[in-house]
């Protein structure tokens, strides 16, 4: 059982997840992840369910801010815009 406070908790826990998203791991290795910090979850009393809705939260905000497709290469945000008159 942890003794930590729950805002503690609650940080390690989205940074956990947050590491196993965001880390190139394979598909395998991901679940192995995601097995291990539920396990810890259950051992520390802490509840699955908040755990759950972390990770699916990290999930849309990653896919959410994935950058798109830009037609005008990489540093066309950077690049001055020429106007004509």
């Amino acid at each position: 059982m942890s003794n930590h406070p729950m805002e503690q908790n609650t940080v390690a826990y989205r940074y956990y997840i947050n590491r196993m998203i965001t880390f190139p791991m394979n598909k395998e290795n991901k679940r192995k992840e995601w097995n291990t910090i539920c396990r810890i979850t259950h051992n520390n009393n802490f509840y699955i369910n908040i755990t759950k809705e972390f990770k699916n939260r990290i999930e849309q905000n990653k896919a959410h801010l994935k950058p798109k497709d830009n037609k005008n290469g990489p540093h066309s945000r950077t690049t001055p815009q020429k106007y004509e008159k």
